[in-house]
């Protein structure tokens, strides 16, 4: 019976949103036809008695489920113990503490409390129903037998010395009943009203009205609706019956109501009785009637259509489920105390904040394909995981994530759509799938290094969003033309450690460039040691020589010679520092360079010129300015000098470089991330 009262009182809650929506519908519209007043009070009849309803974006419900009687406290199932979900901070923050610190209890306890508690709310609710029910059957026992010598004048209806007002009794053969005082003309406006509520079906709608009101009888906002019901039933006939009426029969008719309701002795729960409920709303509503604008009847049904769509559905079911990291944690699946199952053929899961990079795997626990969840899936907060699953299947949720402090670190991922319950399973699930910072190769585990790891992340991330670690864009086209591009990895700065090379040279001019990341293992990040043009020329003495996209201003032609920078490695703040540009000045590309101030004033220095071949060069130390400072000019021998003192007979490094694709990049162990596919830049 607990867990029957349990149902009932969690759809009597969600009723009630839909109960408060309508009554702010009778404030606002209070012009618009009264029938479709009644026709809302319908959908929250179907609401207050359908078990299920469909899932929408739209739902403005806080929760389908808003009190359940489960939930996981210190990483343990824990049935009996009650959550409020209603997605308000001081729900989550004080009431549901509260809940369970009052009902906790031992395994060893014979009764939880909320088991005591939900077993006398259940009486009480059995109890209370079958009063109500039993009170509108005595008073339908009591009414026949006051109209035993009721004598019938025509068809279905009825004529009684012993009532005082009239009214309709009977669902399925129903019969309308005068009282034997009324005047002929009066009769006339009785029984029309009486008809207009046969012919509306009010002797079915209300009796039912009262059937919810003894199931939901503990909720006061129902008690409302069923008031509200009944007058709004009046009023939706009333209308129907003097809609053609004109003024003056609409007194007669408002006399024979105040008659009635004059002569009325007792309220009945179960017959409609003319000038039963609101008789100064309904002579009101009689004398102020009008037909309703075409603009009122289109709003007012518009939002009850709203407010039908917006309360008779539930919202998408979004599970917060959260998983208890241990201190120290670098490679080991952690499980959820929950179970999921989708109810659909994927799941969308999302890490929120605090979760880090990590893995996230179903561990089947009632499915017919066991064996075809074995694949971990790449997660991180902002990027949603999409998985196909088996409709219906219920599985377990198992992460992966790093914990480098001292303490337990709770990490939260959020699932839709959605069915969840507490694992009745203890002990951990087998998982098939490597741990992070492992990769499953020839059926070998072979263990990967936190920088291999870093690197294969980046990598994914260039193929799959053209996004670099500092989350700065590149020209990206898509994965085809991504794969156009390449990387390497090497340690061309002699530090001991490789660096991530990327070459992006597949798209525009001013998109081309190469990157060369480190990894720090303290903050587990990529930074950049030196951005360049494509392809960089690395020497084994921590040397590097970068052309210039184009040459450019005063310099040779191409074929005789080409501009370039030259970098070299700085241990102290490991990455590469500007040590020099090398550019030209060709006498046959101009004898007087421009005016300043990019250039000195003067003509082609050919007194510099030893060799005699109209070419001198520039050798600007550090960080060029862009000026061309005529005191840098050498002539080629002077080049050839410096050329070999700067990089000292040092050797070419030879650096493999690999077309950035999928094949090339799952080697590096890191799990291809399911991503949003980036619209192409341009």
């Amino acid at each position: 019976m607990s867990d029957i009262f349990l149902k009932v009182f969690n759809m009597s809650i969600t009723a009630g949103w839909l109960i408060l929506a309508v009554l702010c519908f009778r404030l606002v519209f209070r012009r618009a036809p009264k029938w479709l007043n009644c026709l809302l009070w319908g959908v929250v009849a179907f609401r207050l008695v359908c078990p299920f309803s469909p899932e929408s974006a739209f739902s403005l419900q806080p929760s389908a489920q808003p009190v359940r009687m489960a939930t996981a406290a210190d990483g343990e199932a824990r049935p009996y113990i009650p959550v409020v979900d209603s997605h308000l901070e001081i729900v989550e923050n004080n009431i549901n503490p509260m809940l369970r610190e009052t009902f906790s209890y031992q395994q060893s306890d014979s009764v939880a409390p909320l088991q005591v508690v939900t077993s006398v709310a259940g009486s009480v609710w059995l109890a209370g129903m079958l009063l109500l029910a039993g009170f509108a059957a005595v008073s339908v026992i009591k009414l026949r037998i006051r109209l035993r010598e009721a004598v019938r004048c025509r068809k279905n209806i009825y004529i009684c010395d012993n009532v005082s007002s009239p009214f309709i009794l009977g669902v399925i053969r129903p019969r309308i009943y005068l009282p034997s005082a009324l005047s002929k003309g009066e009769a006339e406006y009785i029984v029309a009203h009486e008809k207009a509520h046969l012919r509306r079906k009010d002797h079915w709608w209300k009796p039912l009205g009262y059937l919810l009101l003894c199931v939901h009888w503990f909720n006061p906002l129902c008690w409302a609706a069923y008031i509200l019901l009944c007058r709004d039933i009046e009023l939706a006939c009333d209308e129907k019956v003097v809609k053609d009426m004109p003024i003056q029969e609409k007194k007669a008719y408002l006399r024979v109501l105040l008659s009635c309701a004059q002569k009325r002795r007792m309220v009945l729960m179960c017959p409609l009785a003319f000038g039963e409920v609101g008789i100064k709303e309904r002579v009101r509503s009689v004398l102020r009637y009008k037909k309703p604008a075409f603009l009122l009847l289109l709003a007012s049904a518009a939002v009850g259509m709203i407010i039908a769509v917006c309360f008779l559905t539930n919202p998408r079911r979004e599970y917060r489920i959260g998983i208890t990291v241990p201190p120290g944690s670098t490679g080991e699946i952690c499980y959820a105390d929950e179970e999921i199952c989708s109810k659909g053929s994927s799941m969308t899961f999302y890490a929120e904040e605090g979760f880090g990079d990590g893995t996230i795997q179903l561990i089947p626990v009632e499915a017919e394909e066991e064996n075809a969840y074995a694949e971990a899936w790449y997660i991180t907060p902002g990027m949603p995981v999409k998985i196909e699953v088996e409709k219906g299947a219920w599985f377990r949720l198992g992460i992966v994530t790093e914990n480098l402090t001292g303490a337990d670190k709770e990490v939260y991922v959020s699932v839709k759509n959605v069915d969840m319950r507490v694992s009745s399973h203890t002990e951990e699930p087998e998982s098939g799938f490597p741990v992070l910072g492992e990769i499953s190769e020839n059926g070998q585990i072979q263990e990967k290094t936190a920088r291999e790891l870093a690197y294969g992340k980046a990598l994914w991330e260039a193929y799959l969003t053209g996004t670099l670690p500092d989350g700065s864009l590149l020209d990206y086209q898509g994965e085809e033309e991504a794969a156009k591009n390449s990387f390497a990895v090497a340690d061309v700065d002699q530090d001991g450690e490789q660096e991530l090379l990327l070459v992006w040279d597949n798209g525009i001019m001013a998109g081309i460039a190469e990157y060369v990341f480190g990894y720090d293992e303290a903050q587990d990040r990529l930074y950049e040691k030196l951005v360049e043009w494509p392809l960089i020329r690395f020497y084994d003495n921590g040397s590097a020589v970068a052309d210039w996209s184009h040459n450019q201003g005063p310099s040779a032609p191409g074929d005789v010679f080409w501009p370039y920078n030259v970098y070299r490695y700085d241990v102290a703040q490991d990455r590469y520092l500007p040590y020099a540009t090398v550019t030209s000045w060709d006498s046959g590309v101009g004898d007087t360079p421009p005016a300043p101030p990019l250039y000195d004033e003067g003509d082609f220095p050919k007194e510099l010129d030893l060799d005699g071949d109209g070419i001198l060069y520039y050798i600007f130390p550090g960080q060029w300015d862009g000026y061309y400072d005529n005191d840098c000019l050498v002539d080629g021998a002077e080049l050839a000098e410096w050329e070999n003192a700067c990089l000292g007979g040092a050797a070419k490094e030879d650096i493999v470089i690999q077309a950035l694709t999928e094949e090339n990049i799952i080697p590096f162990g890191y799990p291809k991330p399911y991503v949003e596919k980036p619209q192409p830049q341009g």
